[in-house]
């Protein structure tokens, strides 16, 4: 859900240009809410994945025969969409090597992060199951300097005082994602190392504070930046944090059955969101909807819920189907 509502406001959010204030306030306001979104998706595959004892050969067998198939066939079905919208043409095997050679639309590119954690998966679960509990916090908190403080640290010295400075080593750290998989394992194992009440007012309070310092940082550079809602800015990392620990610690005996349907839907969304985004746009004569159609506050909400249900029923019925069932799941 996060990450249709990431999909549905950030269009707008990009216009601040040209967007009333009020209208582009409100859509970063939405577009914050769906930060965390990609780093919860990699935290909970660090969870689940992480602690299996697996033959590398087994998991390569099962995780890229899942992945492989989707990939190529969204990754076709999107550079079409992204032909016809260019107004290009371009032959099958011109497609083919575009895929090889990275995303064809804009969401796509999770599939080849995917593909670099599910390689790195066999050798980092001998590296995070033969390190005790005080050696894993010291391989996050390396990679929360590295990847978080300095590039944050650096990138407000250089809007508010106009002060460019890097080292080599946060530049080429190892790979961000990498490190919210390794989070996800150990926050699966043993929590946040302080204890945190109502994770989800916390998420909420870091949502806010993000959006004040995103608006600050607006108001000084005279343009938007995008340093406090980056997958490695602090803002964000805190706001997966925070929802995770709050989801982890939510008392239920039971799942309810729209959170089942959700998880079990969640990855089909993903992939096919963006076609109904756009057919939405596109809509019927005069009748269309997306987040520009009137004033934000009521259009992205609209246009977020419409999205995600509208893919959630597609998915589910493409589950029915047995040869398609595998091309969102």
């Amino acid at each position: 859900m996060m990450i249709v509502l990431l999909h549905v406001s950030a269009p707008v959010r990009d216009q601040w240009h040209v967007m009333a204030t009020a209208n582009w306030l409100v859509s970063a306001i939405f577009d914050s809410f769906g930060r965390a979104g990609v780093p919860l998706f990699v935290m909970i595959s660090g969870a689940l994945l992480l602690p299996k004892k697996e033959e590398w050969r087994i998991f390569y067998k099962k995780r890229f025969s899942r992945i492989l198939l989707p990939m190529f066939f969204w990754s076709f079905i999107f550079a079409l969409l992204w032909q016809w919208q260019l107004g290009e043409k371009k032959s099958i095997v011109q497609l083919i090597f575009k895929i090889i050679a990275g995303p064809t639309y804009y969401h796509l590119w999770y599939f080849y992060m995917l593909l670099g954690i599910y390689i790195a998966t066999p050798f980092l679960r001998v590296l995070v199951q033969n390190l005790n509990k005080k050696q894993l916090e010291l391989l996050i908190l390396l990679w929360i300097v590295f990847r978080f403080v300095l590039p944050g640290t650096f990138g407000q010295l250089s809007i508010w005082f106009n002060f460019d400075m890097s080292i080599g080593i946060q530049q080429n750290f190892p790979d961000l994602y990498l490190g919210y998989f390794i989070l996800g394992y150990y926050l699966h194992q043993h929590g946040l190392p302080f204890k945190l009440k109502n994770g989800g007012l916390w998420f909420i309070i870091v949502t806010i504070i993000q959006m004040i310092a995103s608006a600050a940082i607006y108001n000084k550079a005279g343009a938007y930046q995008e340093l406090m809602i980056l997958p490695y800015s602090i803002t964000v990392l805190f706001q997966a944090l925070f929802f995770y620990s709050w989801m982890q610690n939510l008392k239920t005996t039971t799942t309810p059955k729209w959170m089942t349907i959700i998880s079990v839907s969640s990855f089909g969304i993903y992939l096919i969101h963006p076609l109904i985004i756009e057919g939405l746009r596109i809509g019927i004569g005069k009748y269309h909807l997306d987040a520009k159609i009137a004033d934000t506050l009521f259009s992205i909400p609209i246009t977020w819920l419409t999205t995600f249900c509208l893919s959630a029923i597609s998915v589910l019925l493409l589950l029915k189907i047995p040869f398609l069932k595998k091309l969102v799941s």
